[in-house]
């Protein structure tokens, strides 16, 4: 029996241009926050405002760059600055356009480039990672290096080096993915075909202090628990989900992918890579991936501590694409052409 849900509000998001649609909106989750970002600035909206029928963004950031379309970007809590993450540095601009500072790096397009034309985009299948701590204190940040890559630690008034670890990793892409008690982050590297890593730092105000994961080069880190003591992972492969204890990486729990239920006209299933916490009792996932050649996408609620499958959401009309759990007993769903809707379970 399918769990339904309930439609609360939705909403066009506003400054997509020409064939912009999903792939141009950026979430952050635990700020409430969506940004748009097009050749020229990204555009931050608070969710709630547009789902109740506001169109003005509550700030807009210059892009250093035209072009660049694997770009990653952080907003500060407090929405005064924000961190682009480029091809070739990281780049810190204010609400009014003012430059806060630059850090280069070697180029993710090109490593052996010596130099690099800032006004050109280098092609390549790399790219890196900001997050600005929720204190807006410090940046982290994964970069390449000469030999290799780097997480680094920046101070965020003037973009100053605090702190570097090498990492043993070959990116075609990252994502930063907090703690909740502020003072450590999570790092998930994907490597393409080779698989995943990921890492654990901590700063302390003084020194970063990094450890790799223990499960070796499989696992996609998701979400870390509200309460920070366990986190979600997706098996590489798409096989099956996993909860692990914070600190020692232990899995707690599993769900293989063998015991969703196919139906009549699917012709396997597995997971998709992204899936968070509902709510601290609740695991929303999805298997968008698998599905949409088949049928009607379908998204899952699992138990957070066991990760045993309690069933499918049931929607009152045709959702598409994966689902971004806000942490509160809601979610997110997106159209290709940029509507975002918010949904809950009906009561």
């Amino acid at each position: 029996m399918p769990l339904p849900a309930r439609l609360l509000a939705s909403a066009r998001v506003p400054g997509l241009t020409g064939e912009q649609g999903a792939e141009a909106i950026r979430l952050w989750p635990e700020q409430r926050r969506l940004g748009v970002v097009t050749d020229s600035r990204l555009s931050v909206f608070a969710l709630d405002e547009l789902l109740a029928g506001g169109t003005e963004p509550v700030a807009v950031f210059a892009a250093p760059w035209n072009g660049w379309e694997r770009e990653n970007v952080s907003v500060s809590a407090d929405g005064s600055f924000a961190v682009f993450a480029g091809p070739s540095f990281l780049h810190a601009v204010e609400r009014d356009g003012r430059v806060r500072w630059r850090y280069h790096h070697t180029c993710w397009g090109h490593h052996h480039y010596s130099s690099h034309d800032e006004t050109r985009i280098c092609d390549g299948v790399s790219c890196g990672s900001c997050w600005i701590a929720g204190d807006g204190s410090v940046v982290w940040a994964h970069v390449p290096a000469a030999d290799g890559e780097q997480w680094l630690v920046l101070d965020a008034v003037d973009g100053k080096l605090l702190g570097a670890a090498e990492l043993d990793s070959a990116t075609s892409g990252s994502l930063h993915v907090p703690h909740p008690d502020g003072r450590r982050v999570g790092l998930d590297v994907g490597m393409g075909q080779d698989g995943a890593l990921v890492y654990w730092g901590r700063w302390d105000g003084h020194e970063l202090e990094v450890r790799e994961s223990g499960y070796g080069e499989d696992r996609i880190l998701t979400e870390v628990h509200p309460d920070g003591r366990m986190y979600l992972t997706t098996e590489h492969g798409q096989r099956d989900l996993a909860v692990h204890s914070f600190g020692t990486d232990e899995t707690l729990a599993g769900c293989p992918a063998d015991v969703i239920p196919l139906g009549d006209d699917y012709a396997e299933q597995y997971w998709d890579h992204q899936c968070g916490y509902l709510d601290p009792q609740t695991v929303l996932a999805s298997t968008v991936e698998a599905d949409e050649d088949y049928g009607p996408v379908r998204h899952w609620l699992l138990s957070a501590t066991t990760l045993e499958l309690l069933g499918a959401v049931g929607y009152p009309t045709q959702v598409e694409g994966e689902p971004t759990p806000l942490g509160d007993g809601t979610w997110l769903t997106r159209s290709p052409s940029g509507t975002v809707t918010l949904w809950s379970l009906a009561p």
